[in-house]
């Protein structure tokens, strides 16, 4: 937790700086945080862990997943080579081009050991050469990743679990492989195992009681008609209770007393114990 939030902070004040040289001023984001009406996540409460949270905090993640469109040509004959496919990605940020060659050698040593299986890799750069000898390979720098991920013949999705990716891939019950990298993504890719739980997932967004996109227009319709909202106003807390360290270290003070206590009695009766032994020698 701390560790995840000092990463937040940097990419924060690295924003601020930015915001700093283009407008002049500084912009405290925690502040504008604590003043809005709602925050708007992309995140969906079926993937998370049951929480407590502010009322303040919309989740309408998946809103981005749009109906997926057939594959262009191209596409739909790389998919019908065989019987599956797997598709491999890890986003915009972790590019695979920058992973050392071994590993790169690796990956494709391991797909060549499934010829009956064709692997879509997105990668950055479209190396003929480094996949020459994995005919079962397509290397390629875009691909229709939604679109992609809803073809029948899409059996697993080897993803870095950027919160996009997880979305569409449960959308369209696609198994994962999960290899987080940094950030949320090893969070992400907690919840998911085998494909019954993807199918299951998958339908449960489908049938979810809320329309992600209805509250998102909802929430933002009632912000602009009564502002800042500061009855939903989260209050400032110190660094000991933001870490709960209020609670946490009392408790420790409390065992580490008692254990002590303990041991002092026992080596207390030991003592006892040994000198009477000695007098009655």
């Amino acid at each position: 937790m701390f560790l995840t939030k000092r990463w937040m902070d940097s990419l924060r004040d690295s924003e601020e700086e930015i915001l700093l040289k283009k407008n002049g001023r500084r912009t405290d984001f925690y502040q504008k945080m604590s003043e809005a009406a709602f925050v708007i996540t992309n995140a969906d409460p079926l993937l998370d862990f049951p929480r407590p949270i502010s009322e303040k905090v919309i989740n309408v993640g998946g809103l981005h997943v749009a109906k997926p469109k057939p594959l262009e040509p191209f596409w739909e004959e790389v998919v019908s080579r065989k019987e599956a496919t797997i598709f491999m990605s890890f986003g915009s940020m972790s590019q695979s081009r920058l992973m050392p060659l071994e590993m790169k050698k690796a990956v494709l040593a391991t797909f060549r050991r499934f010829p009956e299986v064709t692997f879509v890799w997105k990668y950055e750069e479209e190396d003929a050469a480094l996949a020459k000898e994995a005919p079962n390979v397509v290397l390629h720098r875009w691909v229709p990743q939604n679109d992609l991920l809803a073809h029948p013949n899409l059996r697993l999705f080897v993803t870095h679990c950027g919160m996009n990716s997880v979305l569409e891939a449960t959308f369209h019950a696609v198994p994962m492989l999960c290899v987080p990298i940094f950030g949320d993504q090893f969070r992400n890719a907690l919840p998911f195992s085998y494909r019954q739980n993807a199918s299951r997932l998958s339908r449960m967004m489908a049938a979810r009681p809320r329309n992600q996109r209805d509250e998102l227009v909802k929430h933002v319709r009632f912000a602009a008609e009564f502002g800042s909202l500061p009855e939903y106003r989260i209050p400032q807390v110190s660094f000991l209770q933001y870490y709960m360290l209020d609670i946490i270290l009392p408790v420790i003070f409390v065992v580490s007393s008692c254990v002590v206590l303990s041991l002092y009695a026992c080596l207390r009766v030991i003592l006892k114990l040994t000198s009477a032994k000695v007098k009655t020698a």
